[in-house]
Parts: structure tokens; C-alpha cells; sequence
């Protein structure tokens, strides 16, 4: 993959990057919503904690196609409260694989249930 900082306009405002070039031949992966949402159903209260959660759950999606975090190409963050977004930045970017997917954040007034603090859906891409 190649990661692409374009030079003339401003720099990513955060861990990311403005685009991400898929080769020709690779496989794609379209990756549904995640939520902070265990196996057993259990949705914990603090965003840090669902941020981790969405996460591993995105990890294990990527297993599932035999790729990993550093196949993402694409992520888009779904998040109801601007309070929460230091707790997830700080959990995202300690996550993250350097260099980052290109990336959108949205504040949106609510997800499928009132317990998810976010959700993030993706595109994952891999050579093999």
C-alpha cells in the first residue's frame, strides 16, 4: 500500500493519513460497524473501554481474512459525543499501526443502540 501526505494542503490533524493506494491485485475487505460490544454482549460504559473493544473486534475481523491492522485502508469513526474524543484518539492512536489508514470522523446524534459510544466501519486491502 502506499500512504500518501498530500504536500499542498494542511497537514492530517491527527493520526492519519489524507489517502491510501491500493495496488492492483490486492484483495479488499469491506469491513461492517464495530461497536465497543464484547462476545457476550456486554457494552462497557466508558468510551476509552468501547474504543478498545471496537478495536479487538476489528482485529479479529482482519484475522478472520487473514490480514491485520496494517492492511486498513480506510476507517470511518462514528462517535455521539465530542466529550469522548480525547479517550478515543488516545485509544486509536496507541492502536494504530504507523503509517495510519486514511481516516473520517463523524459526530452523529446517535448510534443503533444508546449504549454505543461509537462505531467505526472499514476497508482493509492486502497483497498476497
Amino acid at each position: 500500500m502506499k500512504h500518501l501526505i498530500a504536500p499542498d494542503i494542511a497537514p492530517p490533524f491527527g493520526k492519519y493519513s489524507h489517502a491510501v493506494e491500493i495496488p492492483p491485485g490486492a484483495r479488499v475487505l469491506s469491513i461492517a460497524g464495530q461497536v465497543g460490544c464484547d462476545a457476550g454482549g456486554h457494552v462497557p460504559d466508558s468510551a476509552a473501554a468501547q474504543t478498545e473493544l471496537v478495536f479487538a473486534n476489528i482485529e479479529r475481523v482482519l484475522a478472520a481474512a487473514g490480514m491485520t491492522l496494517g492492511d486498513l485502508v480506510k476507517l470511518n469513526l462514528f462517535v455521539v459525543s465530542r466529550e469522548d474524543l480525547p479517550a478515543i484518539r488516545e485509544v486509536r492512536n496507541r492502536i494504530l499501526p504507523t503509517p495510519p489508514p486514511a481516516m473520517s470522523l463523524m459526530l452523529v446524534a446517535g448510534l443503533g443502540q444508546e449504549s454505543w459510544r461509537l462505531e467505526v466501519d472499514g476497508i482493509a486491502a492486502r497483497v498476497d
